[in-house]
């Protein structure tokens, strides 16, 4: 029985399906291709196929042990040129340290023989000062009438101090002489004659034990 393409249509979606891939109008997962494929039959089926739409999940591509070798090595190579003077930085820098480690033990040792040339300094002038000290005494004991080995009976840091402890020895020695030729007779060899230096030294270390008391130690002052 002869039937209608409204029925034949209906009744044969595949062949409206074949219909649109030859028209190039087939969607297939969302997409636009042409069929693969198509079946007929008694001229009353067209042909049918299936294709992977533009807007289809593609599968996932796949690589070979030997392409993921070459991958790996090309990376490798590339991080190895950005880093290949990393060696010959790392050296540098190890020859600077080495420098300033040296330049500072030298700094060290020019600060050690400075602070050494400094003290040795510090004696000399010392050496001098003291020098300078003994001649000024024994200028100042000349200029007094005292005797030049008394120097080291006469006490100061300057000219100044030297010559008024010399003048006070001398005022305590004149009055320790006027002392002994009041009481001295012709006879006695200490009348009107020099002060005893022995009694005149013991008299004056006498009296400055008296105004320094409250100092206990090793009197300069004091004779044997």
């Amino acid at each position: 029985m002869f039937k209608s393409w409204r029925e034949r249509f209906r009744f044969n979606p595949l062949m409206m399906r074949g219909l649109f891939n030859d028209a190039g109008g087939g969607t297939a997962g969302g997409g636009t291709g042409a069929g693969d494929g198509g079946q007929g039959g008694d001229g009353n089926k067209g042909g049918s196929g299936t294709g992977q739409g533009d807007g289809g999940q593609q599968p996932g591509k796949t690589f070979t042990q030997e392409e993921l070798d070459r991958i790996i090595a090309d990376r490798l190579s590339r991080e190895r040129e950005k880093y290949k003077d990393y060696n010959d930085l790392k050296k540098a820098a190890e020859e600077l340290k080495k420098i300033k480690e040296a330049q500072m033990s030298e700094a060290e040792k020019l600060q050690a023989r400075l602070a050494e040339l400094e003290r040795s300094l510090a004696e000399k002038d010392r050496e001098a000062a003291e020098a300078k000290l003994e001649v000024m005494k024994l200028r100042i004991l000349e200029e007094v009438g005292l005797p030049k080995a008394w120097a080291d009976r006469i006490f100061g840091t300057n000219e100044e101090e030297l010559r008024a402890d010399a003048k006070n020895l001398a005022k305590l020695l004149g009055e320790a002489g006027k002392t002994r030729g009041g009481i001295g007779s012709g006879s006695n060899p200490g009348a009107g004659g020099a002060p005893d230096p022995v009694e005149a030294a013991k008299k004056l270390a006498e009296e400055r034990n008296k105004k320094q008391a409250p100092q206990v130690g090793y009197d300069p002052w004091a004779t044997k």
